[in-house]
């Protein structure tokens, strides 16, 4: 058992360390991104090469409706069958209804999702 903290010592140290180095890295690549695509787009420059990379750059569109006005549209326009309601679950009545009795919480046990994500913090010790 004495091994298996040891290799969990050396496991922990070795990836704090790593991770930190990592986030370092991730930052300015993230701000260098920034900058890149920044200046392309100001300058009008689609493509761009240095000595050793070639950088391309475009945006990319897509689009979607906004549900709410969708809906107010085509009230307006008035054409039938293209609007639907979806039933929905009042969760302060539910709750009110578990409470009084009305429904028991045990009946609805199998609608529950249950997601579980193993998560790992490690933290750099401050020196004393």
């Amino acid at each position: 058992m004495n091994r298996d903290k040891a290799w969990l010592e050396t496991l922990v140290e070795r990836y704090g360390n790593l991770k930190g180095e990592m986030d370092s890295y991730k930052k300015q690549v993230d701000a260098d991104n920034k900058d890149i695509k920044d200046l392309m787009s100001s300058l009008g420059v689609d493509k761009f090469e240095s000595e050793n990379y070639t950088a391309k750059y475009s945006v990319a569109v897509s689009e979607n409706f906004d549900e709410d006005k969708l809906v107010s549209k085509l009230q307006v326009l008035g054409i039938e069958g293209l609007i639907v309601m979806k039933p929905t679950v009042d969760m302060t009545a539910l709750e009110n209804a578990i409470y009084n009795g009305k429904v028991d919480a045990a009946d609805l046990a199998d609608c529950k999702v249950r997601k579980e994500t193993p998560r790992l913090n490690i933290y750099k010790k401050k020196k004393e």
